[in-house]
Parts: structure tokens; C-alpha cells; sequence
């Protein structure tokens, strides 16, 4: 169900700026509870062992089945991922096995996270969803914000919404 997208090509090119070089890694698709962890650890690596100046995470960084159109195809095909699901867990998820450790690895990268339309399932809910409405309204109370930005913390791990 979840692929993760490296753009390998981007991953090692440069870009001339002001007499400096810098070096974007690009990741995207991780869908957080789906995160194929064999296929993160290999970016992890990657990621590690060159010298990149900024990380892009571009879009689906997080999945959100239940705020989903598709939650009887989810209920088919991953039943068991919907049994106990919490918002709150998939935001903490992501916060401390997709997040925390980019970061570690270098906390001077800044990470720009991009909007991916799963992104969009929470910014957007679909008005006649009533439990991804009552999740939403959960999660921003125990979060203390309706942003996304402020859900994931996002300036703890010196990265930005775009």
C-alpha cells in the first residue's frame, strides 16, 4: 500500500548559489503507519552518508485512513490498521520514526514538508464525514492547534510547512 519515493537522481544533484553549493535530498510517500521501514532505512543511509544542505518531503508523509473516502478498501485490504486507530498515534508516529530521526541525523538540514493530498484529507475534510470531523477536532485539542505545523511540532525538528 506504501512505496516510498527517493528521487535518487535529486538526491546527489547540486545547484550553484551564491558561491556555495547545496544539496537537496527528496523523499515522499512515506504514509506514516504504512511506512515501509526496509525502504526508509536504505533513505536513512542515503541520507546519512552525503552532505545535504535541505530535505523535501513531498507530500503523503502522513496517511490518515479514517479522514479517507476509501475506508471500506483500507477495512479490505488492512483491516487491522483501522481496529485500533487514533490520530493521535499515527501524529506521534510520525514525530518519533519518520521525524526524530532525520533529524538526529542532521539537526542543521532544514526540512521542508509539503502537502501531499493525504495531507489535504485534514486540511480539507469532507463535511459529511463526521468521525473525521470528531478526529480532527480531537487531535487539535490535544495538540493545542488546528495547524498541521503545530500538530507535528514541526519547528522541534527545524522544518516548515510549505
Amino acid at each position: 500500500m506504501s512505496t516510498i519515493w527517493a528521487t535518487i537522481v535529486s538526491i546527489f544533484g547540486t545547484t550553484h548559489h551564491r558561491s556555495t553549493f547545496e544539496r537537496w535530498a527528496i523523499l515522499s510517500d512515506t504514509h506514516s503507519i504504512f511506512l515501509d521501514e526496509k525502504a526508509f532505512g536504505i533513505f536513512l543511509k542515503i541520507y546519512q552518508e552525503n552532505l545535504f544542505t535541505h530535505l523535501v518531503i513531498q507530500g503523503d508523509l502522513l496517511d490518515f485512513p479514517t479522514l479517507s473516502e476509501h475506508k471500506q478498501r483500507i477495512a479490505q485490504l488492512r483491516p487491522e490498521v483501522l481496529d485500533n486507530y487514533c490520530l493521535e498515534d499515527e501524529v506521534d508516529y510520525v514525530k518519533e520514526v519518520i521525524l526524530d530521526p532525520l533529524h538526529k541525523l542532521k539537526p542543521n538540514v532544514k526540512i521542508m514538508v509539503r502537502l501531499g493530498n493525504h495531507e489535504y484529507r485534514m486540511v480539507n475534510p469532507t463535511k459529511d464525514n463526521a468521525r473525521a470531523l470528531s478526529e480532527i477536532l480531537s487531535v487539535s485539542r490535544w495538540s493545542k492547534s488546528t495547524q498541521l505545523e503545530d500538530i507535528l511540532d514541526l519547528k522541534k525538528f527545524n522544518a516548515f510547512l510549505s
